[in-house]
């Protein structure tokens, strides 16, 4: 049986054991901080609080710790930091989040940033990094945020990127990557956004993404993109905001789209598709934007799509449509801007527009309308822009038009009108 004095000595013993080993973790982590501050210029003393390696780094600015003192976080967001990143914050076991965006480093993307093995969030965006994107950091096997956006990357998007089974974003916008899209984005199962517009990646877009069945924004405008959109897109039930805007893409728009019933934002604009506007489009409940001008579109305008009662904005304008302005579309109580200019559309102005109590502008301009401005224009008073010029209307201007309202654009030139506008 042991003694009073062992028993006390004991728990005294393990406590000190643990405070020691507490210490020198401490010390330990100190030391990498500080090595990978050496690396950066910090030329507003935004960190000059850290202190020497013996210091507790736990109270630093920027350091999130565990409740065993463990540094699980570094954050310095936005504090005007300059030079270069260092693989020495690595030496942190428990690291999760490292956070650096928001400043002006410099240089490569250290390959050695593959040694965070426990690293769930890399945000490097905002910075003038250069290079490519390093392959290692494909290993990091719990990453779940990966933000590389708004730098001056150069480079293909790593072949290995289907490694990162657990990542749920992945921002690589506003960069100069190239190449395509590996096709082992399809690994990623759990991914839920991919921007990565604003570069110069080309080919099509690979069928693979559509297996990544719970994305909900896909943004890959403003790149190199050919070819025509797959129509497996209709496998991504949670697909909120598809961005496809500024590309090189042909074909017709599938209409099976329609089955993205989430989908909320659409923009397929300045591309070269052709044919017409997808009659399965207004089948899109939760739709709010819907672009798809300066296309190549010959089809015409479906009724349908006065059937979208939750829709803001339906821009097909700088096409080729041809038809009649559907009346349906008076019909969708949410809009507030409708641009059909420079199409071929014929027919008259549908009077039911002139129920569209939201609506702020409405571009008809460089068509083939004829008939006469519709007199419930007049109760349209929450318009703003109105511009109807380059057609074949006839006839009087509404004595009141623009009585009710506060014009900002009201374009009536190159018809066969008269009368006067309320001033």
């Amino acid at each position: 049986m042991a003694s009073p004095v062992a028993r006390f000595l004991l728990p005294a013993a393990v406590l000190f054991l643990a405070v020691l080993g507490s210490a020198e973790a401490g010390t330990e982590a100190a030391a990498a901080l500080l090595e990978f501050k050496r690396a950066m210029l910090d030329v507003d003393g935004r960190l000059s609080g850290w202190g020497g390696a013996g210091a507790d780094p736990c109270g630093w600015a920027g350091i999130a710790c565990s409740a065993a003192g463990e540094v699980t976080g570094v954050t310095l967001h936005g504090l005007n930091l300059h030079g270069g990143l260092s693989g020495a914050v690595c030496a942190l076991p428990r690291l999760a989040v490292l956070n650096v965006s928001k400043n002006a480093l410099a240089g490569a993307v250290p390959p050695g940033l593959a040694a965070c093995a426990a690293l769930e969030v890399l945000d490097l965006s905002t910075n003038a990094l250069h290079g490519a994107v390093p392959p290692e950091l494909c290993t990091l096997r719990a990453l779940r945020r990966l933000f590389l956006s708004e730098n001056l990357l150069a480079s293909e998007i790593p072949a290995a990127i289907g490694n990162l089974t657990a990542l749920e974003e992945l921002e690589i916008y506003s960069n100069n990557l190239t190449g395509k899209i590996p096709t082992s984005i399809r690994a990623l199962r759990r991914l839920r956004v991919i921007r990565a517009g604003f570069n110069d990646i080309s080919g099509p877009i690979p069928v693979e993404l559509t297996e990544c069945a719970n994305l909900e924004a896909l943004g890959l405008m403003q790149n190199n993109f050919t070819g025509e959109l797959p129509r497996e897109l209709a496998r991504l039930k949670n697909l909120t905001t598809l961005f496809l805007s500024k590309n090189a893409l042909s074909g017709e728009v599938p209409p099976e789209l329609g089955s993205c019933t989430n989908l909320q934002k659409l923009a397929l604009n300045d591309n070269a598709f052709t044919g017409g506007v997808p009659r399965e489009l207004a089948a899109l409940p939760s739709l709010l934007k819907l672009y798809i001008y300066k296309n190549q579109l010959d089809g015409t305008i479906p009724p349908e799509l006065g059937n979208l009662q939750s829709v803001q904005d339906i821009d097909l304008s700088e096409n080729k449509l041809a038809g009649i302005i559907p009346g349906e579309l008076g019909r969708i109580p949410t809009l507030r801007l409708l641009y059909l200019f420079e199409n071929r559309l014929q027919g008259s102005i549908p009077p039911e527009l002139g129920q569209l109590s939201s609506i702020r502008k409405i571009d008809l301009s460089i068509n083939n309308l004829t008939g006469t401005i519709p007199m419930a224009f007049q109760n349209l008073s929450s318009l703003v822009n109105l511009l109807l010029s380059d057609n074949h209307l006839h006839g009087i201007i509404p004595p009141f038009l623009g009585a009710n309202s506060k014009f900002s654009v009201l374009d009536l030139s190159d018809n066969q009108l008269t009368g006067n506008i309320v001033p």
